[in-house]
């Protein structure tokens, strides 16, 4: 997901009041040119999400 797609993301759920998000699914994070910035993004809420706890809860 690119960063600016996050950003818009983000700003949509906290304009929604910030409801709880079990991160369902997440997604590398992006620049605009396509390069991955390291982190991984929530494709619901826009929140960053370590990966690590996604896989954690999925065993």
């Amino acid at each position: 997901m690119k960063m600016h797609t996050a950003q818009r993301l983000r700003k949509a759920w906290k304009a929604e009041g910030n409801p709880p998000c079990d991160h369902p699914h997440i997604e590398e994070e992006q620049y605009d040119q396509g390069e991955p910035t390291g982190d991984y993004v929530c494709t619901t809420c826009g929140a960053y999400v370590d990966p690590r706890k996604v896989q954690s809860r999925e065993s």
